[in-house]
């Protein structure tokens, strides 16, 4: 773009905030697939999913399905999850995997 003489502007505040939620969107259509076929899976009695599993385990089996970032992951559990330090992620982490 440069060589015929246009700048690389920056993103504007509107084009960055409607990028970073057709990003959300996009993950959450990812896990929201990934959660329907691990109960699909367990309706048509093919899984090897166990019955007395909850809620909160089947999402935590599409988290782990769809690879989200430790980002990603303590954005949904942590409200203030960009002020944590290291050992305090270290923390909420392993509280989520147990």
């Amino acid at each position: 773009m440069a060589a015929r003489g246009e700048k690389n502007l920056p993103l504007t505040d509107e084009e960055v905030v409607m990028k970073l939620k057709s990003k959300e969107k996009e993950r959450l259509a990812k896990l929201v697939a990934a959660r329907t076929a691990i109960t699909d899976s367990t309706k048509d009695g093919q899984g090897t999913v166990a019955p007395m599993l909850e809620d909160t385990d089947l999402d935590f089996l599409a988290q782990t399905k769809v690879k989200l970032s430790q980002r990603d992951i303590l954005k949904m559990y942590v409200g203030n999850w960009a002020q944590l330090d290291l050992r305090q992620r270290r923390k909420v982490m392993g509280y989520v995997q147990a």
